[in-house]
């Protein structure tokens, strides 16, 4: 049930759901995504104590994304 709020909530563009999304999907403790709006683009950061490898994580995260059909960002 708290997981069909929160996959609503992202989908209407809130940065929290979407924070808690892609905690989840990225699945490592060590990261913490940084997720805000502003005009129109959607703005990720991650934080690391360690270098992590951008090749798996970028696309997890853009695939994520995409699945949710977000309408509320153009960038």
């Amino acid at each position: 049930m708290i997981q069909l709020n929160i996959l609503e909530f992202a989908k209407q563009g809130d940065t929290n759901a979407i924070n808690a999304l892609v905690s989840q999907w990225l699945n490592l403790p060590r990261i913490t995504p940084k997720i805000s709006f502003k005009q129109n683009c959607l703005q990720i950061m991650l934080e690391s104590f360690e270098i992590t490898v951008q090749k798996l994580v970028i696309p997890l995260i853009c695939d994520g994304l995409v699945n949710l059909g977000i309408q509320s960002f153009k960038i």
